[in-house]
């Protein structure tokens, strides 16, 4: 009788177990997709930046972390930033970088994209600017015989330019100053009076491409007699 009572005190007073309903379990944020560049791309501009598709399918807050280089690995360059693009800045050209995306909720869940690479144009050569803006001016008379020869010159991708100096009284003027950086060039003393002169300047870029401009002379001023 003793055992009967306390089996039925128990059964009447047990509390059934239910489980828990409507608690949302947590899903990490998408994994990153997407790449823009894609993967594998060639031809790249080197001022190019780069996007992805992230988001979250609970609708948290997602920040990601941008891991981007030459090396793979790569290394990280942005953390917990909010946008889905990267501005690289400009790249080197025909080069291989590789990038990654890591995303993070703001449950401190996190996905992470597959690392995707791309290599960037190879750069196109343009020659030297023509040497122009020739002082003293073509065809020029009177010119004083402690002149200086100058000109205009540079390169329109920013490549270090040298020139050639070509200068003399035959129509076919001997190179006389080689590789040089500078915009001007001054002859080993005064010129010849009521002289023909003829130049001719060469530009040369950091890729060996040249550039020459037309053939250039003027005539040196007459002697003037010292009066007694």
């Amino acid at each position: 009788v003793f055992v009967l009572v306390v089996a039925l005190v128990t059964s009447t007073f047990a509390i059934p177990f239910v489980p828990r309903t409507g608690a949302k379990p947590l899903t990490p944020p998408n994994i990153p997709s997407n790449p823009d560049p894609t993967d594998g791309s060639t031809n790249i501009s080197i001022s190019y930046n780069l996007s992805w598709k992230g988001g979250d399918p609970d609708n948290d807050t997602v920040t990601y972390d941008v891991y981007f280089g030459i090396s793979s690995p790569p290394p990280k360059v942005s953390g917990n930033q909010t946008t889905t693009t990267y501005t690289i800045g400009t790249m080197a050209y025909n080069t291989t970088y590789y990038w990654q995306i890591n995303a993070w909720d703001n449950h401190s869940e996190s996905s992470t994209g597959p690392q995707w690479e791309f290599t960037t144009e190879v750069k196109v050569n343009n020659p030297p600017n023509i040497p122009s803006n020739p002082n003293p001016t073509n065809n020029s008379t009177g010119i004083l015989v402690s002149s200086v020869l100058s000109w205009t010159g540079g390169d329109p991708d920013n490549d270090t330019v040298k020139y050639d100096v070509y200068f003399g009284t035959l129509n076919n003027p001997p190179k006389v100053s080689p590789n040089q950086s500078s915009l001007n060039y001054n002859p080993t003393g005064d010129l010849l009076y009521n002289t023909l002169y003829y130049w001719r300047i060469v530009s040369w870029d950091t890729s060996n491409s040249s550039r020459v401009c037309p053939l250039l002379h003027f005539t040196t001023r007459q002697e003037v007699p010292l009066s007694v």
